[in-house]
């Protein structure tokens, strides 16, 4: 983890919950509080990814270090390759049937999505600002 980070832990909110995305939306200044958050977030976010990985599991747990200590100026470039990333294995756990793998798959794929938006880090939102 970066120098500073410290380790988030997420609670299993119930569906629809958006309360971590109202305070990423929130945080607008570039305290070091809001850099660590929205490091951390992902990590979390990442793991979660990770445990539904399968056998793509080592390239989340690379993606997931390479966020925790990369700059922020990296994270959404980093962003993508997770997106691309989460799509792929979602794909190979419908092609193999793993009904349970997809869905949690899915459900992490979903909440990073939102992240990522809500956090700015998606291209086309850096592009609009």
């Amino acid at each position: 983890m970066a120098v500073g980070c410290l380790p988030l832990r997420r609670s299993r909110a119930p569906p629809g919950n958006r309360r971590w995305r109202s305070i990423v939306v929130a945080m607008v200044s570039n305290s070091e509080m809001t850099q660590q958050y929205v490091v951390g977030q992902f990590s979390v976010l990442l793991g979660e990814l990770e445990e539904a990985a399968a056998e793509q599991r080592s390239s989340v747990h690379s993606l997931r270090r390479e966020v925790e200590l990369s700059p922020l100026t990296r994270l959404p470039e980093l962003a993508d390759e997770v997106m691309e990333l989460a799509d792929a294995i979602c794909w190979s756990a419908l092609q193999r049937g793993d009904v349970k793998r997809f869905s949690s798959c899915a459900r992490s794929a979903a909440e990073l999505g939102e992240f990522v938006d809500s956090a700015g880090l998606s291209h086309a939102t850096t592009e609009v600002n």
